[in-house]
């Protein structure tokens, strides 16, 4: 029925079957002898199986194309070319890059980078001559102390996950300009 009437996909199915196993075995904990058969059937219903699709990626020329988008003239320019540049250089999560502070980058000699990840793991990564020196004009250019944000939001405090999506968006705005395939990304 949803499926077919309510033109649901596999997902939501599977979503509402979970909550609805929940209840039968809440139920059945509670001693629901006289419904025990028909909280087995709910039990027994099996999950839709359903195609993940594959995760896409940029070309060489639209990676380029978002890493020049934002202007070196201005400040919020500048830490957003470090941004993309992190972020493209290292693959880490969008919260790992909000949460590095100065501290996290400037041990030896900012060729590495620390990140605190998901349950508070660390990692540290390698990062490319072009990331560390465009890091390194950052942090000098901005006199940056150890405790602070590495890219701070222009009231100082960390870039949001939300900041950075709106500036990824503008960046690709500006971007697909000079590389029109960029439009018919998501």
């Amino acid at each position: 029925y949803l499926e077919k009437d309510r033109r649901n996909k596999p997902r939501s199915r599977n979503t509402r079957l979970s909550a609805l196993r929940a209840f039968a075995a809440y139920l059945l904990a509670f001693d629901a002898v006289d419904q025990a058969p028909q909280l087995q059937t709910i039990l027994a219903i099996p999950r839709k199986r359903w195609e993940r699709p594959l995760v896409g990626f940029l070309s060489e020329a639209e990676i380029h194309a978002v890493l020049e988008a934002p202007s070196p003239a201005c400040w919020t320019g500048r830490r957003n070319r470090l941004l993309f540049q992190l972020l493209y250089n290292t693959g880490a999560r969008v919260s790992e890059i909000t949460h590095l502070r100065v501290a996290d980058v400037i041990q030896d000699q900012s060729r590495t980078i620390r990140f605190t990840g998901k349950g508070r793991k660390q990692r540290i990564l390698p990062i490319s001559k072009s990331t560390r020196r465009l890091l390194q004009a950052w942090i000098k250019e901005n006199a940056l102390k150890p405790e602070q944000p590495l890219l701070p939001n222009r009231f100082g405090h960390a870039l949001s996950r939300s900041g950075v999506a709106h500036q990824l968006r503008v960046a690709v705005t500006a971007a697909t300009s000079g590389c029109p395939s960029l439009g018919k990304r998501k």
